[in-house]
């Protein structure tokens, strides 16, 4: 039966640091998701004879927002990018140079969700609807405690609507049958490969700008 939407819990939420070579998973820690930004205005000339000229301006950047429970200094560590055990490091520093961050949604029914230990990957079969956010830097991270709630937090990134070389930052995918119909993550298009191991040890193998 095809899918006609997604709740929160059918998201796997992935993120990776430039020249880490590391896959981390972030589901169970986010709370929202939010996207904003990439706006491509169009801008107008005048000139004699009632003549009008119109044209596009280059796409504004995107902004991309997670809600957070806080338990230890993994999304710091995405603004500051100590980058020393990620993501739970012991010592995190505002006086580091942040690094780039892919961040990818994948949505795929619970039933298609493989896991083992804090590792889950999306399944051979079902639908994959996945979300590429590629060289995202963390730009603030607010943090919010009361005497009666937990300490939560909300982080924010932006990246450019395309990269140097044209590449583009944002990108959707979709495919009907499995996750293996998806476009495979090449160091070009995607800044790094990404692949996964459904079968015997669970695993994550990426190469995000290394």
């Amino acid at each position: 039966m095809a899918v006609d939407h997604w709740e929160g819990e059918d998201v796997i939420i992935t993120i990776e640091t430039e020249g880490e070579d590391t896959v981390q998973n972030y589901e169970g820690k986010i709370t929202s998701y939010r996207r904003s930004g990439g706006a491509s205005s169009t801008d107008e000339r005048y000139a004699f004879g009632g003549k009008t000229y119109n044209f596009q301006k280059p796409r504004e950047k995107f902004t991309i927002e997670f809600d957070y429970v806080t338990t230890d200094p993994r999304f710091t560590n995405l603004v500051f990018s100590t980058q020393t055990g990620l993501p739970g490091s012991d010592e995190v520093k505002s006086d580091s140079v942040t690094k780039r961050q892919r961040i990818i949604l994948w949505f795929t029914p619970k039933d298609n969700q493989v896991k083992s230990g804090d590792i889950v990957i999306p399944g051979n079969a079902g639908e994959v609807f996945r979300i590429i956010h590629v060289d995202c830097k963390g730009v603030t991270n607010d943090v919010d405690f009361a005497a009666d709630d937990m300490m939560t937090g909300t982080i924010s990134f932006e990246c450019s609507a395309t990269d140097s070389d044209g590449y583009p930052n944002i990108i959707e995918e979709y495919d009907g049958t499995s996750a293996g119909g998806l476009t495979v993550l090449v160091a070009t298009t995607h800044r790094g490969t990404l692949t996964w191991q459904t079968t015997t040890t669970k695993a994550w193998t990426g190469s995000y700008r290394t």
